[in-house]
């Protein structure tokens, strides 16, 4: 029987519903933002109509992609890296938000930290770490930017050991730019792949991991019929 696999984005600019106010803090220090971020995020949870599920709240290309891959095959768990609000199932509660750590005054590692020690709001996972950990035989497949990958680098890593063989069970897909640890796990994307993948740069990632998982799925069915 084929085990899960957990295809696991970043989260997108674009969303469904109004921001408000709900904007990460970047006038203060890393401890006074993370207190204001979850007293903004907690009074956006009880305003009416402000909750839905993280699989609606995001919009764009990227994320449309990602809901392709996951809906073309069974036994995919599609889950997002959020700057604001962390680890998400794509079926957990989330409010709209403006957070990116492409835009924050905060070393990315130490908000991710937070976010995965501590999330604004409950899901069905807290880290990454955590989801390797429970599930030690299923297949990871992340794919996101040098800056969400480096953010998110020793949250993975500290899972890696609960796999039952990290080499066939992990991959990540970045671009060029990321220079780290996870290197043994690396799938690079590159501009020549665009006219392969039908993709412009913003979903490259994205859509060089769905190339990726339809071959695994495809090799999956073949192995069945034997």
């Amino acid at each position: 029987m084929n085990k899960r696999l957990h295809l696991i984005t970043t989260c997108t600019r674009r969303k469904a519903g109004c921001v408000e106010d709900t904007v990460f803090p970047g006038d203060a220090s890393l401890d006074d933002a993370f207190d204001d971020w979850y007293r903004l995020i907690a009074q956006a949870a009880r305003r009416p109509g402000r909750v839905q599920e993280t699989g609606e709240l995001y919009r764009g290309a990227h994320w449309l992609r990602a809901r392709s891959i996951a809906s073309r095959w069974p036994g995919i768990e599609l889950w997002v890296m959020s700057a604001g609000l962390g680890l998400r199932h794509h079926t957990d509660p989330a409010v709209a938000y403006e957070a990116t750590f492409h835009a924050m005054p905060f070393a990315p590692g130490e908000v991710w930290e937070l976010l995965t020690s501590r999330p604004p709001l409950a899901g069905r996972c807290a880290s990454l770490a955590e989801l390797m950990r429970r599930c030690p035989d299923d297949r990871f497949v992340i794919a996101g930017s040098p800056v969400y990958i480096s953010a998110s680098e020793q949250d993975i890593l500290a899972g890696v050991p609960a796999l039952r063989d990290a080499g066939s069970q992990l991959v990540v897909v970045t671009s060029q730019g990321y220079r780290g640890p996870l290197q043994p796990f690396l799938k690079r994307s590159n501009a020549s792949m665009m006219t392969a993948l039908k993709s412009n740069m913003t979903c490259l990632n994205i859509a060089c991991a769905g190339a990726l998982i339809d071959g695994m799925m495809r090799a999956d069915a073949g192995t069945a019929t034997l």
